[in-house]
C-alpha cells in the first residue's frame, strides 16, 4: 500500500507540475498576444494620426484658404490669390482659381480704363462744342447786337416807324445771347476752364434758385476730369434741389483731403431722392465719378433732407 501511495503521490506532482507549465505557457502566450495587440492598436492609432494630418495638411488646409480668397474675391477684393502647392485636383482648383482672379482683375483694369477714356472724350467732345459756341454762333449774334444797335442810333429822326422794331430786334438778339451763354455752360461752363473750381462752384451758387451756403477749401488747381466731375456733381446736386426738394436753404462743401476731393451737398427739403432709375442724373455722375475711382452716396430719408456725398482721387494737380 505504502508503495501504491508513493506512486499515486508521484503521479499527482508529475501531473500537478505539467499543468503548472502549461499554465505558464498559456499565460506566456497570452502576454505575448496582448503585446502584439497594443503595438497592433499603437501602430494603428499613429497610422490613423499621420493619414489625418496628411488629409489636414494637404486637402483642409488648402480648401480652406481657397474658401477664404473666394470670399475675399466676392467681396470685391480682385488681388486675392493663394499658392499652388497642392497635388492633383486641389492644385487644378488653385490654379484655376488664381487664373479666374487675374482675369476678372485685368477685366476691371481694362473696364476702368475704357470707361476713363469715354470720359475724357465726352470732356473733351463738350469743351469743343461749347468753344465753337462761343467763338462761332454766340459771337456773330454778339456782333449783330451791336450793328442792330448802330443801325437804331443812327436811324433818321424822321423815320420813328423803325425804332421799336429794331429795338425789339435788339433786346430778341440779346436774349438768344444769354440762352445761348446757358447752354454753353450747361455744355461745358468756361470758368471751370478759365479759373477752376472754386470760381466755378461760387458761380453755381449764384445761379442757384435756392439760397447756397457755400464753403469751399480747394486750394490751387486740380486734374481737370477730377474739376469737371465736381462741378457736374455739384450742379446736379443743385438742379434737383431746386426742382424736387422744396428747400429753403443748401449748402455745398468742398475739401482736399489726404489726397481725395470730398463733395457734399445738403439740403433741408423733402427728402426721398434716390441716385438709382433710368430717370436719375445722378446715375450718370455716379458712373463718371466711378470711372475715375471715386464714389458717390445718397442719403435722403423722408422729410429729412438729401445729402450727397462724393469722394474723388487727385492723383495730380
Amino acid at each position: 500500500m505504502d508503495a501504491l501511495r508513493a506512486d499515486f503521490d508521484a503521479l499527482v506532482t508529475a501531473a500537478l507540475g505539467s499543468a503548472r507549465a502549461e499554465q505558464r505557457r498559456s499565460d506566456a502566450a497570452a502576454q505575448r498576444a496582448t503585446a502584439v495587440g497594443v503595438a497592433g492598436l499603437i501602430a494603428s492609432v499613429v497610422l490613423i494620426g499621420a493619414y489625418s494630418h496628411y488629409l489636414a495638411r494637404a486637402v483642409v488646409a488648402p480648401v480652406r484658404r481657397l474658401a477664404g480668397a473666394t470670399r475675399q474675391l466676392a467681396d470685391g477684393d480682385l488681388q486675392a490669390r493663394v499658392p499652388e502647392r497642392g497635388a492633383g485636383e486641389i492644385g487644378v482648383l488653385q490654379r484655376g482659381f488664381n487664373t479666374m482672379a487675374a482675369t476678372l482683375s485685368r477685366q476691371r483694369s481694362e473696364l476702368a480704363a475704357s470707361r476713363s477714356r469715354i470720359v475724357a472724350s465726352a470732356d473733351q467732345a463738350r469743351r469743343r462744342i461749347e468753344r465753337d459756341l462761343h467763338d462761332g454762333i454766340q459771337q456773330r449774334l454778339v456782333s449783330l447786337v451791336l450793328e442792330v444797335r448802330a443801325i437804331q442810333a443812327t436811324s433818321p429822326p424822321d423815320r420813328p416807324e423803325l425804332a421799336e422794331p429794331l429795338d425789339r430786334l435788339a433786346d430778341a438778339l440779346g436774349e438768344a445771347v444769354d440762352e445761348l451763354r446757358e447752354i454753353s455752360r450747361g455744355i461745358h461752363p468756361a470758368i471751370l476752364s478759365e479759373a477752376g473750381l472754386g470760381p466755378a462752384l461760387k458761380a453755381l451758387a449764384r445761379r442757384s434758385p435756392v439760397p447756397v451756403e457755400l464753403d469751399v477749401e480747394v486750394p490751387g488747381r486740380l486734374p481737370e476730369p477730377v474739376e469737371v466731375a465736381a462741378y457736374y456733381v455739384v450742379s446736379e446736386a443743385l438742379t434737383n434741389t431746386a426742382k424736387h426738394a422744396r428747400a429753403s436753404v443748401a449748402t455745398v462743401r468742398a475739401r482736399l483731403e489726404d489726397g481725395r476731393l470730398r463733395l457734399r451737398v445738403r439740403d433741408d427739403g423733402a427728402g426721398g431722392a434716390t441716385a438709382s432709375g433710368s430717370g436719375s442724373g445722378l446715375l450718370g455722375l455716379a458712373d463718371r465719378v466711378e470711372a475715375l475711382g471715386g464714389t458717390v452716396r445718397v442719403d435722403s430719408p423722408p422729410g429729412q433732407g438729401t445729402t450727397l456725398d462724393a469722394d474723388l482721387p487727385v492723383t495730380g494737380g
